[in-house]
């Protein structure tokens, strides 16, 4: 599958579950900026200063959404639900190297792609944590979800040699994400290539330029991580209600290496809509509001802030957007996640620094949560999500 236009590639990173260090140094290795805070390695913790808050330390009680706030921690295997005030009262654990974003289920159970060791799976464990089942031998990386005919989704890699992506180069190894179909034993049912549905239509996607990161001279060769997406979100019912877009079947992603998300049909293989090239850098999280808009996580590398922004999809323009007063106050150069909540403030989280504000749409912070600091360290976490109590019978019901 040849381009129908010329394709320069120049690396790119992080290849599994997140990216990204707190307080980066480009590197004199011949990269971009960009391209040297795309290929930094991932961070588990960053350094706390001895006067870092701990906890919740803004809780307008009046103005918050109501609700227990999920957040895992990338490193050592933990997700966890806090209540408006900071109390922990529940959380999922099974010891393992990383874990990507812990997608909570209907009967409280969870989905999450780990890194077990050095082999990445699929993890799915029951409310209580113990382990339904584990697929393995599949590259899964970032996120997964459960479809509302109950079969499983995630995001899965593979490198490739593809001269089309690199010029003719066979020596480049080109990371192809993938979107894999599971059913609810695990056993892979779909495999959907990224690289093809976007490449479907240049006149919706166009690729931007990535570099290439340079290989060791010995084992790894040059590779190209063109799209490094995320995050998925396969619509649902009440989704294809708010806008032809946003069908049954259809799924919205974000891409950090191409500064964009997308609408793709796994179904036929095309690319539908997309945006954020020109206004993005390095985004995350990517989802759908209920009054037909789309948020993201937009890190902004380029500008070292990051922010929140909502968009009109028709339009394509920015109609919201959130950053902190002191814009540089706020910048992840991995993960980070935006929620819209059901009285219309956002709740987003800065990963690196572990640290989760909810505003309202004019911007007040009326919620604050900082993750507490362990050894002079503060964990990195991979996104925050509030649900309501609701959502967690077991809590009522007791151990």
């Amino acid at each position: 599958m040849r381009h129908p236009f010329p394709l320069l590639v120049l690396p790119v990173a992080c290849l599994l579950t997140s990216c990204g260090k707190s307080e980066p140094m480009p590197r004199n290795d011949g990269l971009s900026d960009i391209g040297s805070l795309q290929q930094l390695g991932y961070t588990d913790s960053v350094d706390a200063t001895s006067d870092r808050p701990q906890g919740v330390v803004v809780h307008r009680a009046d103005a918050v959404a109501p609700g227990l706030t999920m957040m895992t921690v990338h490193r050592g295997g933990r997700a966890f639900l806090l209540d408006e005030t900071g109390k922990l009262v529940h959380e999922w654990v099974l010891p393992t190297k990383v874990w990507g974003h812990a997608q909570l289920l209907k009967d409280g159970s969870i989905l999450v792609a780990a890194i077990d060791e050095d082999t990445p799976t699929l993890l799915y464990l029951s409310w209580d944590s113990k382990v339904l089942f584990r697929v393995g031998d599949i590259e899964f990386h970032h996120d997964a979800d459960q479809r509302e005919d109950g079969r499983l989704t995630a995001l899965i890699f593979s490198w490739n040699s593809l001269p089309e992506f690199t010029q003719g180069d066979d020596e480049v190894e080109v990371r192809d994400d993938s979107l894999v179909v599971l059913d609810e034993k695990g056993t892979v049912l779909e495999v959907h290539s990224m690289l093809q549905m976007l490449s479907s239509d240049p006149d919706v996607f166009t690729f931007k330029e990535v570099e290439i990161r340079p290989g060791d001279g010995k084992k790894r060769k040059d590779q190209l991580d063109l799209l490094h997406a995320n995050s998925i979100y396969w619509m649902r019912e009440h989704d294809a209600k708010k806008h032809p877009l946003f069908a049954v079947g259809n799924v919205l992603v974000s891409m950090r290496h191409q500064d964009a998300m997308a609408i793709v049909r796994p179904e036929t293989g095309q690319v539908l809509w997309s945006w954020g090239q020109g206004e993005l850098s390095g985004p995350h999280d990517a989802t759908v509001l209920a009054n037909g808009n789309l948020m993201i996580f937009d890190n902004g590398l380029a500008h070292r802030r990051s922010r929140v922004v909502e968009v009109d999809p028709d339009t394509k323009e920015i109609v919201w957007e959130w950053q902190a007063p002191n814009p540089q106050d706020i910048f992840t150069i991995a993960r980070g996640s935006s929620q819209r909540l059901n009285n219309g403030n956002t709740l987003l989280l800065n990963s690196d620094s572990g640290h989760a504000l909810e505003v309202t749409t004019e911007g007040e912070v009326v919620w604050e949560y900082f993750h507490p600091v362990e050894d002079g360290r503060v964990a990195s976490l991979v996104r925050a999500q509030r649900y309501p109590r609701s959502a967690f019978p077991q809590l009522e019901e007791g151990p």
